[in-house]
């Protein structure tokens, strides 16, 4: 608190605060969980596969896109770049990987099928896949 109070003042933060970048950007992790809300609206009553090459797509555009300058984690982008080389969604994650990627971008997945836990544990878990292929990481991404 004392450092905060240093930089902020007596009330702390208050307010949006520009930093490295324009006060109110959102993180990379908001941003794939873009992704998954435009996927989840374009193809989410349709096939597992064809929702899931649809969030892969998304995945792909953002992980090329100029805006993808909030510190993408490592898994992610590798994920990505496997995806961009023609690796199956069901592949391109990263097998050894059970970082938080998978688990930060579900929040639209329980949205969307908050009415079918069997499909909400089902596409949850799929989503981890493009990125992080650990069981643990399609664990976390179905609890969240």
């Amino acid at each position: 608190m004392d450092a905060i109070r240093s930089r902020f003042g007596p009330a702390g933060v208050t307010d949006f605060v520009a930093d490295h970048h324009p006060a109110g950007t959102y993180t990379d992790d908001t941003q794939m969980t873009l992704c998954v809300a435009h996927a989840l609206i374009r193809c989410g009553h349709q096939s597992l596969d064809d929702l899931m090459r649809k969030m892969a797509r998304e995945f792909v555009v953002w992980s090329q896109s100029s805006d993808n300058n909030r510190a993408p984690g490592t898994t992610c982008m590798a994920g990505c770049r496997n995806l961009i080389t023609g690796i199956p969604w069901q592949e391109a994650g990263i097998a050894s990987s059970k970082g938080c990627g998978s688990a930060m971008r579900t929040a639209p997945i329980g949205l969307f099928y908050h009415d079918n836990e069997r499909k909400l544990i089902e596409v949850a878990r799929a989503s981890s896949l493009p990125t992080h292929g650990h069981p643990t990481a399609l664990a976390s991404a179905a609890a969240t």
